[in-house]
């Protein structure tokens, strides 16, 4: 049986995801792809919603507020609940997840982030930052969810974007196969050379 021993070396130091810029190539379209330099992947437009062909989510972009969707011409260009919008993010390789920055947020908006599958955040919050305190990943998903009534009767529709996302790079960990047993071998191999150089003099 092999045990593992794992040395990670320090993440590297933060970089920002512009989504203001000219750092996501693919706006208008379902399917994106990000690249700072540092680090890159591909985003995505989701829809959840009921709304069958009148629904083509593509990226849209607003160059003071950021990224959103828009399902049709006639839609609001920025990640809204109505039709349970959301946008995923695919690194290509694992980071840490620190901050993102909204645009357009106030206390109507509600969202869900996940990493990786797993849920981070249920919220109805107007604070357009959110800190993650260094969770590690590959995939981010922002959704907008719809709430009833208040989405419905009240007219509290989610209506934000996403500015810039921070994260930092994990240095490729070295990962050295060990037997199970490799210290009582190391330790037996010692003492046979002890006993053979005794056994010299």
């Amino acid at each position: 049986m092999l045990a593992f021993a794992t040395l990670a070396a320090p993440a590297a130091a933060s970089t920002v995801i512009n989504l203001t810029g000219g750092e996501v190539l693919g706006i208008g379209s379902k399917v994106g792809t990000f690249d700072n330099g540092t680090v890159s992947g591909t985003v995505e437009a989701f829809t959840a919603g009921f709304c069958g062909a009148l629904c083509s989510p593509v990226l849209t972009q607003d160059a003071s507020e950021g990224i959103g969707i828009a399902r049709n011409a006639f839609d609001d260009p920025a990640i809204d609940a109505f039709q349970a919008e959301a946008i995923t993010f695919v690194f290509d390789e694992e980071v840490i997840f620190e901050a993102i920055d909204f645009g357009f947020v106030d206390a109507d908006d509600d969202w869900s982030i996940t990493v990786d599958g797993d849920t981070l955040v249920d919220m109805n919050n107007e604070d357009p930052f959110i800190s993650f305190g260094g969770v590690t990943g590959t995939t981010l998903t922002i959704s907008a969810f719809f709430e009833f009534p208040a989405d419905l009767v009240l007219g509290e529709f989610d209506d934000f974007n996403i500015q810039s996302l921070t994260v930092s790079v994990i240095d490729d960990p070295t990962i050295i196969p060990l037997p199970a047993s490799a210290g009582l071998l190391l330790a037996g191999l010692g003492g046979l050379g002890f006993a053979r150089r005794r056994r010299q003099r």
